[in-house]
């Protein structure tokens, strides 16, 4: 399945790169390639 992807956009304040994609996704790559879990706590 595919989704359309909306926005990509680096996140000047942290150097992550942030992608928009279908209705709910939502995605933060940090600048050594690692997914950032947004929820940790």
């Amino acid at each position: 399945m595919y989704v359309q992807i909306y926005l990509v956009r680096i996140d000047e304040r942290m150097d992550n790169i942030v992608i928009l994609a279908g209705e709910e996704i939502e995605l933060e790559i940090d600048r050594n390639g690692e997914l950032v879990d947004k929820y940790e706590t």
